[in-house]
């Protein structure tokens, strides 16, 4: 099995945040809208990966 194209979990979940931050032009409100998680979810893991709120 070749794992050098596997991300970590943690990785994959960090840049899904990103990117819906990017398409919703950093709404939050929208973004956690998309993921399917709650605002204050999603800030909690913003804190977590040090993204900027």
């Amino acid at each position: 099995m070749d794992t050098t194209t596997i991300l970590p979990l943690d990785e994959v979940e960090r840049r899904a945040i990103v990117h819906a931050l990017k398409v919703t032009s950093n709404n939050t409100s929208d973004a956690a809208e998309a993921l399917g998680i709650g605002r204050t979810t999603l800030y909690r893991k913003m804190k977590k990966y040090n993204l900027p709120s």
